[in-house]
């Protein structure tokens, strides 16, 4: 009965760790090249929230980046994501 119950609850954790990762803005993107004009796919590993919003980067740079400047990086990534998603 315990070993079910371990094999159960790892199961949940990982489903719900899964569940975590696909929820990033902008499908995923790199908020920071969005903001930029590119589509940059990540993994989503590389996160922040802001405001309950998951922000994804391709790595730590692009992150720092959108960190020095939120309000203007945010913007211009949801405009760019706004143009790409009407094409």
């Amino acid at each position: 009965m315990k070993l079910q119950q371990y094999l159960l609850g790892a199961c949940l954790m990982a489903a719900a760790t899964v569940g975590f990762a696909a929820k990033g803005e902008f499908g995923d993107l790199c908020a920071t090249g969005l903001a930029m004009g590119k589509e940059v796919p990540t993994d989503c590993s590389i996160n922040m929230v802001v405001d309950g919003k998951t922000y994804c980067f391709s790595g730590d740079k692009p992150k720092q980046m959108f960190m020095d400047d939120q309000a203007k990086m945010t913007m211009k990534a949801e405009e760019n994501f706004s143009k790409m998603m009407k094409k």
